[in-house]
């Protein structure tokens, strides 16, 4: 009877570190997304700027009040703090400062401290620069992915597995 329980031991820690491993490899997912949400912001704030010439406050509160936009960006701020303000810790503090590569933080922090500051044309080149770091950081992010997303699950398996061995 005390090899049932032995093996349901087992197969729990085998299972908690294969639950760990996916957990990690997760996290690698969680911040490719977030790249991926914070360009399509970058692309919504282009067409209100460029496009529609909204003023700032408008369009950020219209992008906060888009559900299902974004996966896992979220705009929390706006209705307390002026638009900038909302927008620096919005992109740069929550989720994004857990997230995102500091460099990542810091392109778009000077982003944001330089928005408005010039004509439209100075607004597109910036954003366009913005737009390429982040998305040559999305594909060092994603091949990250691919390649430590194998790697963590194989390793919580093993771990749990070595885990069940020594234990049981």
């Amino acid at each position: 009877m005390t090899w049932i329980f032995r093996f349901a031991g087992a197969a729990l820690l085998v299972c908690a570190g294969t639950a760990a491993g996916m957990a990690r490899a997760g996290q690698d997912r969680r911040r490719r997304l977030l790249e991926e949400d914070i360009l399509r912001l970058l692309d919504a704030v282009e067409g209100g700027i460029l496009y529609r010439r909204q003023p700032l406050a408008q369009l950020w509160r219209q992008l906060t009040e888009s559900p299902g936009m974004f996966r896992v960006l979220r705009l929390e701020s706006a209705a307390q703090l002026p638009p900038r303000q909302a927008m620096e810790k919005d992109l740069c503090g929550g989720v994004c400062a857990v997230l995102l590569p500091a460099e990542d933080r810091a392109a778009i922090r000077q982003w944001v401290l330089e928005l408005g500051s010039g004509p439209a044309d100075q607004e597109q080149a910036r954003l366009q620069a913005l737009r390429l770091a982040l998305r040559q950081s999305r594909q060092r992010l994603y091949e990250e992915e691919m390649r430590s997303g194998r790697i963590y699950l194989s390793l919580g398996v093993c771990l749990g597995a070595a885990a069940a061995i020594l234990l049981v």
